[in-house]
């Protein structure tokens, strides 16, 4: 046997240093794996929190109220459209659209507002507002609008939402949503 042969480690030798090392990783691995209590499993997402609503009709203050009687009698009843405009929260559907109060009114005349009318003429003796659900920062509405004619139209149901800025004693509300109420069923003919 040469000298080369003695010094120069076997193939056997290496690949079984190679096999030594590969398992040691493999081992801090899976020892940091059990430390750190992923067990194997996939990581879980996080849950958010869901807001569950309460129904206060005391949560209606009187100046969310006015809020909400303001945007209804001015919008949605077509009078006095731009008073409406300083109502709507910026996350209102449809106000990205417009970029002043004038677009919102010259709207109104034209090609028409991102909101659901009633069809009909109606006095503010004629809305009825309950509260739906209370949220942190936010309040659901349901407003029932019982036409003046009650021959030729039905009472008509919709949901508003008011969201809260501000905090303190006098919150700011502002109109975030209006849209009609689902009403399943065919309506019957006016009697």
């Amino acid at each position: 046997m040469d000298l080369a042969q003695t010094v120069a480690p076997s193939r056997w030798a290496k690949a079984i240093r190679f096999a030594g090392v590969a398992l040691l990783v493999l081992g801090v691995i899976v020892l940091v794996s059990r430390l750190t209590g992923n067990h194997g499993q996939a990581p879980t997402p996080p849950q958010l929190a869901e807001a569950t609503p309460t129904v206060d009709q005391g949560a209606l203050t009187p100046a969310a109220r006015a809020v909400a009687d303001r945007f209804v009698m001015t919008a949605v009843a077509g009078k006095k459209i731009g008073d409406s405009w300083a109502l709507l929260d910026p996350t209102y559907p449809g106000k990205s659209d417009f970029r002043s109060r004038a677009d919102w009114v010259a709207a109104s005349k034209g090609e028409g507002l991102p909101l659901v009318p009633t069809g009909y003429a109606f006095e503010r003796k004629d809305v009825t507002m309950t509260v739906k659900g209370v949220y942190p920062g936010s309040m659901d509405l349901t407003v029932v609008i019982v036409p003046t004619d009650k021959k030729n139209f039905r009472a008509r149901s919709f949901d508003l939402s008011l969201k809260r800025h501000g905090s303190g004693d006098n919150p700011r509300w502002l109109v975030d949503y209006w849209m009609t109420d689902y009403q399943a069923g065919k309506p019957a003919a006016p009697k």
